[in-house]
């Protein structure tokens, strides 16, 4: 039952770290569903955030490589020569609010957000937020149309999903439709903004390892290649199906889940 548990958990935070349905949302219900724990859930956290962002990098390699590659060119220069260049410290900046945010609020956040009643309000406004988004949604811009302002904005809605139940991607994809962008321009550039966080949070989390434990080992293998996994099939996915549908399927799911979590938290507590 161990490893059963360990790979639903590694597939649930594949998938919901990348579709817009919040990954903390899934697992603070998950955890309170489960009687899956691990001695050290620290480790067991690093473990699944650097398959995760493993997934991203490797999905994105060509991407991330072009504009780290214009990023330095840039540097040297010190002039943006071209649009790879522009989009890369569009991302650098874009970063900067989640960042700051992260520093001074994650705690606080974590420590009085991450409730199943938190987690239930949260989903259900995004989800409401999403319908009003596709209601007005007008395409006219892709990412090399963006300014510096456009690219903050996207970097505040990405530090507001912080707050459990929010999702990252939903957040950041959201806040570009309403900048004009095209969904898979906005989903392609939600993804690639959370590229720099994602490494961070799992390279800061890291400073607190411990030695795994042999009872540990397995089934924190096991989570991570489930998730790395799971997280790949995602953003394929969510980059196909976004550009066709929207975000709506995503919406009603979230009004859903967070119906069902109300309805658990009023009936047992």
């Amino acid at each position: 039952m161990e490893i059963i548990n360990a790979i639903i958990t590694g597939v649930l935070q594949g998938i919901t770290e990348f579709l817009p349905v919040s990954s903390s949302g899934h697992l603070v219900l998950w955890h309170r569903l489960s009687v899956f724990s691990v001695d050290d859930e620290v480790v067991f956290d690093v473990a699944l955030h650097a398959a995760t962002v493993l997934a991203l990098v490797v999905y994105f390699r060509n991407d991330l490589w072009r504009y780290a590659h214009a990023f330095a060119i840039s540097l040297r220069n010190r002039r943006v020569q071209n649009s790879d260049a522009r989009i890369a410290w569009l991302l650098a900046i874009g970063t900067l609010p989640a960042a700051l945010f992260g520093f001074l609020a994650e705690d606080f956040l974590t420590r009085n957000f991450r409730n199943l009643t938190s987690v239930a309000i949260a989903l259900g406004l995004v989800g409401l937020v999403m319908l009003v988004v596709e209601a007005g949604f007008r395409p006219r811009r892709t990412v090399p149309d963006l300014r510096v302002p456009d690219a903050v904005m996207i970097g505040v809605a990405q530090a507001f999903a912080l707050i459990p139940g929010v999702s990252r991607s939903g957040a950041t994809i959201i806040a570009g439709m309403g900048l004009g962008l095209h969904r898979r321009d906005a989903a392609r550039f939600a993804f690639l903004l959370a590229v720099p966080i994602m490494l961070g949070t799992a390279a800061y989390k890291a400073l607190d390892l411990h030695t795994v434990s042999a009872a540990d080992a397995m089934p924190l293998v096991v989570s991570a290649v489930s998730a790395f996994i799971a997280g790949t099939w995602a953003i394929g996915f969510l980059l196909r199906v976004v550009g066709k549908v929207g975000l709506k399927p995503f919406a009603y799911y979230r009004i859903g889940l967070a119906c069902v979590i109300l309805f658990i938290t009023l009936r047992y507590g």
